[in-house]
């Protein structure tokens, strides 16, 4: 089915959709609705996330409290909240989180435990000296456990502060990859080609979503019917959830194209998608 416009409008309304930022004006004009949308449903992501983050935060805060053991302290370190290089005090974690004091306090008393373990190495056991070492190791570790529970407690609210950042529109990543000329085959035979597809993305630091569009021109000396075969058929063949964004000169059509499960958006002699300052 020959139905392409010619390559002067494809190269006035697609081709500038390779740049992330003339996309976006794009979408923002053509589907406005579309990304309002999104921005709500990833906000309402992240707001579900961060309540969700909250939660287990307060739950692993509960824990750090009532352990009563460096053993079962291990065992609580946590991917998200609690990272186990919080363990080492030459860990990169150190660089990212300025907290010289426990940094320097874990050295030493990690470091006075070593000393105190090589030292019964070389004792008699059953020894005084033996069972001398034997509790300073005991009061050694009990003060590793307590610095370990503050630094621990440090760290959690200090991830609690991150959390009450308010995610708000301003807050929205927008990324665009966009391919053009997607040939649309079947049982091995060309059928047609989406002009471009833009694969969006609306993130925040806690949630993301990714919506696909194919976008088609239609040529404005394109006749109706013939406009309306080629998008029911790039239709029927892209996925459901792909959003079809047809461009058209031709403003009469639009009442019509729109009840085909399209998004029309009208194009004109001047129409570019160039950056704008409302960007």
């Amino acid at each position: 089915m020959e139905a392409h416009p010619d390559i002067a409008l494809l190269e006035r309304t697609i081709l500038p959709l390779i740049q992330e930022e003339n996309a976006l004006n794009f979408l923002r004009q053509a589907v406005p609705q579309v990304l309002k949308a999104m921005e709500e449903e990833v906000l309402e992501a992240a707001r579900t996330e961060n309540q969700r983050r909250r939660e287990q935060l307060d739950r692993l805060r509960q824990r750090v409290k009532q352990v009563d053991n460096l053993i079962e302290l291990e065992n609580i370190s946590d991917a998200l909240f609690l990272p186990a290089l919080l363990f080492d005090p030459n860990s990169s974690i150190w660089q990212e989180w300025d907290h010289p004091e426990f940094q320097h306090q874990l050295t030493e008393q990690k470091e006075a435990i070593r000393r105190t373990r090589d030292l019964l190495q070389h004792v008699p056991k059953g020894s005084l000296q033996y069972h001398q070492l034997h509790e300073q190791l005991r009061r050694q570790e009990r003060d590793l456990l307590e610095l370990y529970r503050r630094i621990f407690l440090e760290w959690l609210a200090y991830e609690e502060r991150l959390l009450h950042i308010p995610p708000d529109e301003s807050a929205i990543e927008w990324r665009i990859q966009t391919r053009l000329q997607i040939p649309i085959v079947v049982h091995d035979r060309l059928i047609d080609y989406a002009d471009a597809e833009l694969m969006v993305t609306a993130s925040t630091r806690h949630a993301f979503i990714t919506r696909t569009f194919a976008v088609m021109v239609i040529d404005k000396n394109q006749g109706l019917i013939q406009a309306l075969r080629r998008i029911n058929l790039v239709r029927y063949f892209l996925a459901p959830e792909v959003d079809l964004i047809v461009l058209t000169e031709r403003a009469d059509y639009a009442d019509v194209l729109s009840q085909h499960q399209v998004h029309v958006h009208i194009i004109n002699e001047a129409t570019t998608h160039e950056p704008t300052s409302s960007s």
